[in-house]
Order: structure tokens, then C-alpha cells, then sequence
């Protein structure tokens, strides 16, 4: 039972109906409103497929497969990547060349997404293998970092940009630059890009496909980089360190923020991304959220006296998905009032919260997919937002009193950051060619982002031109003044310009991004968020003034590469089979420029069709390829894992564990089937599951028959179980869920001792329907094998009739509550509870005592009633229903039983090897070599409780030939074992060896040995 399954849960709040559109080379799917993304991605995939071919040395034998999700939040509810538990070992996971990318509310990261997607899925391909014997061979013995794979992607498709390099300059100044593999996360993909970059600028581009094909043969990033680059590992990292090192200097004399300001938001030692700084109109009060993997917070601070407080936090902390970091977004309404857009079960949550009146109102924004930033006008009458609807992010106005939308854009060009000004006109920052407000398509953008003014009910932009930089996060300071972020030294730097004359001034020098700003004129405040110290900090300049002019003479060297790209986009082939997708034309398409409110919660919209809108002098249209579709996504199903183990079953014995799991493309259909059988090819057990997850009620029916052939000298029977269960599961949250189990199971008992008994006595069968109850709570995150921190949770409630007989019926109930807490680094205390009860008028046992997988075990009698007894002619089918309780270490199988139990562990897990080295560890043994020590204690008992007289603890019947005597004793109830352990990785399995030391009536026992397969609790 230390082997329950737990896991997360992935919820669909939207159905999703799939459609794809075929290339040469690229199967791209979507769905409802994803049409205009589809031939964009399809463009793009195929632009790049050449370059990628050359890089990688590898274009797969298979069409790769692209899903396009309209946003991050609609990503969260795929099936796909949903991880299987996997507690023995033996396992080999197949990998698929499929690529699964969000729309995040800009077309550029979009492509860049497409490109790093595809790299990091061909080189897992690459280095894992595309069959299954080259997988197999890999998850025995190839394991490499985080940095080694995302970083390589993310290079490929980004090669050495302003984030890259204005990260690795942070870590170098400040003196934190450590080894690669001390990173994880985001921070990994970024140390692994710039390592990337250091070799090919080093040893030219070609050793990057050199070094990964070479990682195949040596199955190690240290040995592969040391045979590519004739370095001894420990050089390259020194020189790696030392390239950035050499490449912050240019900065020297720039502005460091830990040196001049006390962050607002302290240390930040977790590593919580922040976001939307914003003052209150009178100063007074800054307000911030951060984020840290999804789980967010939101922060008030008085300017004064920096205290803060929290004033909102949600979501959850996502290890196994992307995460939405930039949620929720903030804006002040007014003096008092402060607004939060959060993305929230699928839905966008606009909430107003009055700290004056303490109140708060919420409405659901149905119009767009996703909110990228907004700003309130000085009269707080009126919202601008960059939003994303239907694939563009464009700007619209919000009127608040009239509960009516305008869309000012309504093109493919990126516009984002819209910032009120005099006479409500609107700035923004956008990539776009052309000043003319028209309905645009397949146009091309500028390389680079400028500054667009807006004037009510014009038809035309005003221009602010940015040369060969990027103009960004515009505000207005006055009717002729703005202020905008320019990043034309490789830094983001805070810029003034004056509009009329076009001289633009900088105001800081900075060593690193303000990557956000907010500007107070009447109290002359500057709050921002920049990365200090490898973490991203919120700073308040209280001595900021628009009129202080600094020099900037200093320029990065990657400044000097206008958006250098490692795969510039190649121009596809022209083609007379251009097959369009066009989007369908229904009465379900509508008029973006007229959005009303039909209630307070729920915004709607007007159903008509938007003409396009052809504009002779528009710029250049982009090339688009041909594709073959739209047709409708079909079910094809493909095998995931395979699985062939030893395991070693408590009650039958050792045996081969047989498993194979299959699932669709999109995850929403899954089959697993299964077999466990001894060497006498007699006990085994044989089941298979089908799961349907594509709703917001999971669905799965599951088969399961199990056989079990015990002898006992002469005595020999034969026990048969089938199960028919179906299951229905609600996730509540992406860690919490309840499940309903219906089920109908027989029993069959045969005694085949003789011929005798055969006759006489005939086959028992039994027949029971019945249900589970189950909820189940994981917010777990693994950091290795065996190694997990957070909370894990299940109870659940069996209930047994027993149809011919109500003497057979019964029910059990069962809670596990375990805690795993990081004490220092990898070190972990691992801790469990337990209790069971069954109950009704016929109870069934619960045998306490050893481990899960033992090796030669052994098993004892169960104190004065053994479960697991036999006698000819005596029927204990009641062994199909005995549930074995472990980790009960120091003493055998079946020390105790009863139909109550109660046990605690408690483990100090530490991976010795990882705890006192950072660096890269090939070899898989030692890089999983823990050492453990723990206690266990626990009793199982029959009656009440295991202090009464009257249970089998204490009380002892002595038959004799015409009376019987029962003795009580009062015994020390409970078990106890202590002891410690090695566990490690080895030839495919996760194998642990322990010595342990019980204690029964206080009196200490032999020592136990114990050799098992799996992990732990």
C-alpha cells in the first residue's frame, strides 16, 4: 500500500475539436478560432525545415506533428505529456515527434516557439532515438541536464539575444555564476543557451551538431563536449565563465540597482517572477504581483515605509506544464482602485478591488483569449488594451460607463503596451510597416518595434520611427513629451523624447533591463522590476526626475547583431498547387468593432462578418506555402511506454511484470494493458484499462482478473477474482480531485487437494457490486528519483454486498496523508500516515509487516488469526480481499494482522552524491545513490482499538481437549523498526538495500535485511 497511486490532473474546461492541415513535411493541427494561425505556423515550419535538417544533422523519417493552442491557459488542459507513475522500474518511455505550442499574444514569439519546439523535440529524437531499441538503450544509460537539451532548442531557435545576454551579464557581475547543472527551470534553458553560444562562437557553428551527434556514441554531456572540443570539462566551464565575464566589462561604469536601491520584494530567493509594477495615482501605495510557476500573489506596498502586505494570491505551481508567469496583470482606476486581469480556469477574470470601500467586483472577459497589458485613462473612464482575439494582437478601447469595445487595430502586426494620454490619445508599441489603420493579412513585419500614436477617430498613425533598436513600453509625460523604453545599447534603457523634435534623451544606464516601469509625474516616483542578483527585483526610485539626463557610452556586443538569428527565415519555393485555408463563413462569426455587455458577469457579441479591407499602397505581402486540409483529426492511437519488470507479489510470489500503454495524439483516449505472472505459470494476474479524458469528467473502465494457487503440504486451492469497474473522476484543481468507482466482482474458490476434496467439496463462487469512493490531493514536484517535496493526500471508501448473502457484506475505509520537506538542498524528511479500518459483517484483514518488491521475504503467521491460512476444505477467499500494509521495516510479511491498522514513517532522504557536488554527474548510479535513515511504528489489530482487552494483542485462546482458556496480556500494541539504506539507479531499476532493527514488546529483534525494487513512499 506505500505504493498508492496519487498524480495530478489536467482539466478541460473547453472542448476542443481538431482539425490539421498537412505539408511536405508537418502535420499542423487547430482548432476553433486557431484558423488563422494554422497556414501562418504551417509557413513558418516549413520556411525553417531545411536550416533546422542542417543544424541537427536530422530531419525524421515521419511527418512531425504541430499543435497550436490560441493560448497558454488552453495549453494547460491537454492530455498530452500527463505522467504515468512508474514504481518499479523497467520502463522505456517511446518518444513521438510531436510539438505543442501556445499563442502567447504575439506573432514573433510565436514563430520563435515553433522553431525551438521542433529543435527540442528532433534532438530528444536524436539523442534518445526514434525506435524503440534506441530508446530502450537510452533510458538505461544516456541522462542528461536540463541545460544540455532546452538550452540547445532554445539556441537554435533564438541564437544569443537580449535575454540571453542580459542574464548571463547579471550572473556575471554579481559574481553568481555557478556550474550548469546547479540550474533548472528557465534558468537551465538560459545557462544551456549561452553555453550553446560560447561553443559556436569559439569553435565555430559546426561543432554544435558535432558535439550532439557525438553525445549519442559517448551518452554523456561532459564526455561528449571534452572529445568535440579537446578540453577537459573543468577547462570549458572555466572558459565558458570567462567568455561572459570578459563580455560584462563593456558595461563597466553602468548602473548596478543593488548598489543604489533596497528591493522592494527583498532577496527573492525562490526565484518569483514579477510583474506590472504600478504606483497609485497619488503615489501612496506600489502594487506588484509575483509569480512563481503558475502560483501567484499580489503585493501592496507604501512607498514610505516599504512595508507590505498581500492582498490576493491564486493558481498553482506547475512543474510538469508551462506555467502563465505573467498572471495577473495590474492597472490603477483610481487613487483607491486597482485593477487585476487573472487568467483562471480557462476564463479571463477582470476584478476591481475598492480599498476605501473594501469592495470588490469581477466580470468575465469572453472577447479575447488572452489580455496581453492594459491602462486606464486619467478619468478611469476608459480602458486600452493590447489583446489577443482570434490569433492578432491588436488595440482596443474599452468604454466603461457604456459598457462598449472599439477596435482600433485589426491586423497581423504585434501592438502591444497602450498608454492614455492628453486628449485620450492612445500610444502604443507595435512592429508594424504601414501607419494606416486597414484590415491586413499575410502583410510583413518590421524587424524591430516603434512607437504609434493614436488620435480618436482618426484613420492613420503617427509614426515614432525607432532605428535599428526597439522602442518599447511607451507612457505619455505630457502633451509633447513620452517616455519609452529603448534598448538601442543591448540594455533597456528609460528614454525621453520630445515629439515635435524628435531628440530623445536617455534618462538610465543601466547594466541590465528594466524589463517594466511606471512612472508617477506628480510625486516624481520610478517603480520598476530588473533582473539583480540572478533574480528579478521591484525597485522604487524616490530622487527619479524626468529633467536628470545621463550619458550612455557603453554598448553590449550583442547589440551589434540586429536580432541575429541562428534560422532566418527561408523564402519557400513558389508554387502553382497553393492550396488556402480559408476560414469558414458562418452566422457564427462576428463583428469585433461593436462588443457589448449583455450582463455584469459576461460580455458577448453580435454576431456579423467583417469585410476585408484592400489598401493598394500596403506593404509587402509574406509568402505563404501550400497545404493540404483542413480534415477533421482522427484517433490514431500510438504506444507511449513499455514496460517489462520484475516484481515481487507479497502473496504469489516473484514474477514478471508485463505493461504496454497507448494513447491517441491528443492524449484524450488512452488503453493500458497488463500481465503479471510467477514461474509456475499458474497465479498471475491479467488486466486492461480503456480511459477517456477529453471532458471535464474523466471516464475509464478497467478489466482485471487475478488467480492465485496456494499448497500447503497436501493442501492445495485455487482463488479466482474478476473485476468490472468503471470510474468517474472531477478534478476540483489541477492537484485535487474525487472519484466514484461502480464495479461488479466474483470470487471463485476450488480445492484441489485431492480427488476427495474435489468431490465433496464444490466450487464457492460470490458475486458483489458495489462503489469507491476516492479524493486524492498531490501538489508534488520531483527534483530526482526518489526525491519529491510537497503534500500528497487519499481517502477513499469501499463498499461490498455481497448479493446472495448480507453476512458477506463489508467496507473500508482508508486515509494516507504524506509530507516530503526539503531540509537543505537535496536533503529531504519524508514523512507518512496511515490508517485503515474494515468494517460490516464480514471485515477483511489487513496484513502489516515488510516491504513492497522484497526480495526473498519472508512471511510470518499473523499473530492469533493468520489471513493467509489454508486447510482443506476451508474456504478463505477472503485472501483476495486482504490489503497488505508496508513499509514495516525490521520485521516479515504478516507480523500482525487485523481488520485495523495504524503506521508511521519517517525517512531522512540524501543523495550524497548530488548534496555535495554541483556539477554534471554522467554516471546514473551515482548521480541517484541516496542514503537513508528511518523509523516506522504501527500496529494492526482486531476489535475497537489495540488497547483493549478484548483484541488479538491481548487476548490469547488456548484450546484444549474439553475447554478452552483464554489468557489476556497486556502488551505493548505497537511495532517498531528503525534501521538505514542505500538506494540507486541500476540496469533499469530503481533498487533500495536496507538494514532495519525491530522492537515488539520492547524487546529489540534481529536484524532484518531487506533487498527491494521501486521507490519509496
Amino acid at each position: 500500500m506505500s505504493q498508492d497511486q496519487f498524480g495530478k490532473n489536467r482539466i478541460q474546461y473547453k472542448k476542443f475539436e481538431w482539425k490539421l492541415v498537412s505539408t511536405d513535411n508537418f502535420d499542423v493541427y487547430y482548432y476553433f478560432e486557431g484558423e488563422s494561425l494554422a497556414p501562418i505556423a504551417a509557413t513558418h515550419v516549413e520556411s525553417v525545415f531545411r536550416k533546422l535538417e542542417s543544424a541537427l544533422g536530422y530531419g525524421g523519417f515521419n511527418k512531425t506533428k504541430v499543435l497550436i493552442y490560441n493560448s497558454t491557459s488552453d495549453l494547460q488542459q491537454s492530455n498530452i505529456g500527463l505522467q504515468y507513475n512508474s514504481a518499479v522500474g523497467g520502463s522505456t518511455n517511446l518518444v513521438k515527434p510531436t510539438v505543442e505550442v501556445a499563442f502567447n499574444g504575439d506573432l514573433t514569439t510565436f514563430k520563435e516557439d515553433l522553431t525551438e519546439g521542433i529543435a527540442r523535440t528532433w534532438i530528444k529524437v536524436i539523442l534518445f532515438g526514434g525506435n524503440f531499441k534506441e530508446v530502450l538503450q537510452s533510458s538505461y544509460f544516456l541522462s542528461l541536464p536540463d541545460w544540455y537539451v532546452n538550452g540547445a532548442s532554445e539556441f537554435i531557435a533564438k541564437g544569443w539575444n537580449r535575454e540571453m545576454d542580459n542574464y548571463m551579464r547579471d550572473l556575471a557581475t554579481s559574481n553568481k555564476l555557478r556550474n550548469p547543472s546547479s540550474y533548472s527551470g528557465d534558468e537551465a534553458t538560459l545557462i544551456g543557451q549561452s553555453v550553446w553560444q560560447f561553443i559556436s562562437d569559439r569553435y565555430g557553428p559546426d561543432m554544435f551538431t558535432n558535439i550532439l551527434q557525438i553525445t549519442r556514441i559517448y551518452r554523456s554531456d561532459r564526455s561528449s563536449i571534452e572529445a568535440a572540443t579537446g578540453s577537459y570539462f573543468k577547462n570549458f566551464i572555466q572558459d565558458w565563465k570567462s567568455y561572459y565575464a570578459e563580455k560584462a566589462m563593456a558595461m563597466d561604469g553602468a548602473f548596478v540597482y543593488d548598489e543604489y536601491f533596497k528591493a522592494v520584494n527583498g532577496a527573492n530567493h525562490k526565484g518569483r517572477e514579477v510583474t506590472t509594477p504600478v504606483l497609485s495615482f497619488d503615489g501612496k501605495y506600489l502594487a506588484y504581483s509575483a509569480n512563481y510557476k503558475g502560483r501567484y500573489t499580489v503585493f501592496l506596498t507604501n512607498t514610505e515605509t516599504l512595508k507590505k502586505k498581500k492582498i490576493h494570491s491564486g493558481g498553482f505551481k506547475l512543474n510538469d506544464q508551462v506555467a502563465i508567469t505573467n498572471n495577473p496583470k495590474l492597472a490603477w482606476q483610481s487613487e483607491s482602485v486597482l485593477a487585476t486581469v487573472i487568467i483562471k480556469r480557462g476564463k479571463i477574470i477582470y476584478t476591481t478591488h475598492d480599498f476605501v470601500s473594501h469592495k470588490n467586483e469581477k466580470r468575465v472577459i469572453e472577447v479575447f483569449h488572452q489580455i496581453n497589458s492594459y491602462s486606464f485613462s486619467s478619468d478611469g473612464k476608459f480602458i486600452a488594451f493590447s489583446a489577443d482575439e482570434k490569433g492578432q494582437a491588436d488595440i482596443w478601447l474599452y468604454d466603461i460607463d457604456r459598457a462598449k469595445y472599439l477596435k482600433i487595430t485589426n491586423d497581423e502586426y504585434d501592438d502591444h503596451s497602450p498608454s492614455f494620454g492628453p486628449g485620450n490619445n492612445v500610444i502604443f508599441s507595435s512592429n508594424r510597416n504601414d501607419d494606416t489603420l486597414s484590415t491586413y493579412t499575410r502583410y510583413q513585419s518590421a524587424p524591430n518595434y516603434s512607437l504609434f500614436i493614436y488620435k480618436p477617430g482618426s484613420k492613420t498613425l503617427k509614426k515614432i520611427s525607432a532605428q535599428g533598436c526597439n522602442y518599447t513600453q511607451p507612457t505619455f509625460l505630457n502633451a509633447t513629451t513620452i517616455l519609452y523604453l529603448n534598448d538601442n545599447n543591448g540594455v533597456q534603457n528609460l528614454y525621453k523624447q520630445d515629439i515635435n523634435t524628435g531628440e530623445a534623451v536617455p534618462l538610465t544606464n543601466n547594466v541590465t533591463d528594466i524589463l517594466e516601469y511606471n512612472y508617477n509625474a506628480k510625486q516624481q516616483l520610478l517603480a520598476f522590476s530588473a533582473r539583480s542578483n540572478g533574480k528579478e527585483k521591484v525597485f522604487i526610485d524616490t530622487a527619479f526626475s524626468v529633467m536628470d539626463v545621463v550619458e550612455i557610452t557603453n554598448k553590449t556586443e550583442q547589440s551589434n547583431i540586429t536580432r541575429k538569428k541562428i534560422l532566418p527565415p527561408e523564402k519557400p519555393k513558389p508554387t502553382t498547387n497553393l492550396i488556402k485555408v480559408t476560414p469558414k463563413q458562418n452566422e457564427d462569426d462576428i463583428d469585433l468593432d461593436k462588443v457589448y455587455f449583455e450582463s455584469d458577469v459576461t460580455l458577448l457579441l453580435p454576431k456579423k462578418v467583417i469585410p476585408v479591407v484592400k489598401d493598394s499602397n500596403s506593404p509587402p505581402k509574406r509568402s505563404m506555402i501550400s497545404t493540404y486540409g483542413p480534415y477533421d483529426y482522427k484517433n490514431l492511437f500510438g504506444t507511449d511506454i513499455v514496460s517489462a519488470a520484475i516484481q515481487v507479489d507479497p502473496l504469489r510470489g516473484l514474477g514478471l511484470l508485463v505493461e504496454s500503454k497507448m494513447s491517441d495524439l491528443m492524449g484524450n483516449h488512452r488503453v493500458n494493458l497488463g500481465f503479471f505472472g510467477i514461474a509456475d505459470i499458474k497465479s498471475s494476474s491479467i488486466w486492461g484499462e480503456y480511459l477517456y479524458l477529453k471532458r471535464r469528467v474523466d471516464m475509464s473502465v478497467r478489466f482485471n482478473r487475478s488467480t492465485y494457487f496456494p499448497t500447503d503440504g497436501n493442501v492445495s486451492h485455487r482463488y479466482a477474482m474478476n473485476t468490472v469497474e468503471s470510474k468517474f473522476s472531477l478534478p476540483f484543481t489541477v492537484y485535487s480531485r474525487i472519484s466514484a468507482s461502480p464495479f461488479v466482482s466474483t470470487t471463485r474458490f476450488s480445492d484441489l487437494s485431492d480427488f476427495t476434496t474435489i468431490v465433496n467439496y464444490p466450487d464457492q463462487k460470490r458475486l458483489y457490486v458495489g462503489s469507491k469512493f476516492e479524493f486524492v490531493y498531490d501538489n508534488t514536484i520531483s527534483s530526482g528519483m526518489n526525491m519529491l517535496q510537497g503534500t500528497r493526500a487519499k481517502v477513499s471508501f469501499d463498499t461490498y454486498i455481497n448479493t446472495a448473502d448480507s453476512k458477506g457484506n463489508f467496507n473500508r475505509i482508508n486515509v494516507d496523508i504524506r509530507r516530503y520537506q526539503k531540509i537543505h538542498r537535496g536533503l529531504i524528511l519524508a514523512m507518512r500516515g496511515s490508517f485503515g479500518r474494515s468494517f460490516g459483517q464480514s471485515p477483511k484483514s489487513y496484513v502489516f509487516g515488510g516491504m513492497d518488491n522484497w526480495l526473498f521475504n519472508g512471511t510470518d503467521n499473523g499473530g492469533i488469526k493468520n489471513p493467509l491460512a489454508i486447510a482443506a476444505g476451508g474456504d478463505n477467499s477472503d485472501i483476495m480481499f486482504a490489503k497488505y500494509v508496508t513499509n514495516v521495516r525490521g520485521f516479515k510479511y504478516n507480523a500482525q494482522s487485523g481488520n485495523s491498522y495504524f503506521l508511521a514513517n519517517l525517512e531522512l532522504r540524501l543523495p550524497i552524491v548530488k548534496y555535495i557536488y554541483s556539477g554534471s554527474i554522467s554516471s546514473a548510479f551515482l548521480r541517484n545513490l541516496q542514503l537513508v535513515t528511518f523509523t516506522d511504528i504501527g500496529a494492526a489489530w482486531y476489535g475497537s482499538n489495540p488497547f483493549t482487552t478484548d483484541n488479538s494483542l491481548n487476548k490469547t485462546i488456548i484450546p484444549g481437549a474439553s475447554f478452552q482458556a483464554e489468557v489476556n496480556n497486556y502488551r505493548n500494541p505497537f511495532l517498531y523498526g528503525y534501521g538505514f539504506g542505500a538506494r540507486t539507479f541500476m540496469f533499469g531499476y530503481y533498487v533500495k538495500g536496507d538494514i532495519a532493527w525491530g522492537i515488539k514488546d520492547n524487546v529489540q529483534l534481529s536484524p532484518q535485511f531487506y533487498f527491494t525494487f521501486g521507490y519509496d513512499f
